[in-house]
């Protein structure tokens, strides 16, 4: 097998097409998460194309092609890295948990909230009597935007982080530790 590419990459889910470069009987597609997990093999092929499901969003994996030629000659691809999509909802919803990072956590003062999206939000902390303690909305976020807020009135506990927008959707945990 020659020419090994990754297309239609989801979240979830890519096509990985090769040429043939040797008469084959027949294919084996392996394919493992970075870094360095074991290899898992699809069941045997006989065309140049697999689509291969199951796959972790926002995830670096391996792919190579065991080529299988007449005569019982093998022959092993390098590998070529692909990355899969974040997670998506509605075709335009973000939930990857990397859209809000929270520093530090846990937290006794002051808490930082970055937050990835391209989209005005709404921001909420709730504490878990469903209480919102914390609310602004229509924060525009133009790619990144960090938010510094005091926690110094918040008790000690679990609270939970809300940010919803038009393309982003993330709930967090934050520890609140007095």
């Amino acid at each position: 097998a020659t020419d090994v590419t990754a297309s239609s990459i989801t979240a979830s889910s890519t096509i990985i097409n090769w040429n043939d470069a040797c008469g084959t009987n027949n294919y084996t597609v392996q394919y493992r998460k970075v870094p360095s997990k074991p290899w898992i093999s699809l069941p045997t092929t006989f065309t140049t194309s697999r689509t291969i499901t199951g796959l972790l969003a926002s995830s670096t994996y391996q792919v190579r092609i065991i080529t299988n030629c007449a005569g019982g000659a093998t022959a092993t691809t390098a590998f070529i890295n692909f990355t899969t999509l974040p997670f998506r909802t509605d075709n335009s919803v973000l939930v990857d948990e990397n859209a809000l990072q929270i520093t530090p956590n846990p937290a006794s003062d002051n808490i930082e909230l970055s937050i990835e999206a391209n989209a005005k939000v709404n921001v909420s902390i709730v504490n878990m009597v469903g209480q919102v303690v914390y609310e602004q909305n229509n924060i525009t976020v133009d790619g990144f935007t960090t938010l510094n807020l005091s926690i110094t009135d918040f008790e000690s506990g679990i609270y939970l982080v809300n940010v919803n927008g038009e393309n982003v959707n993330v709930t967090k945990r934050l520890i609140v530790s007095k």
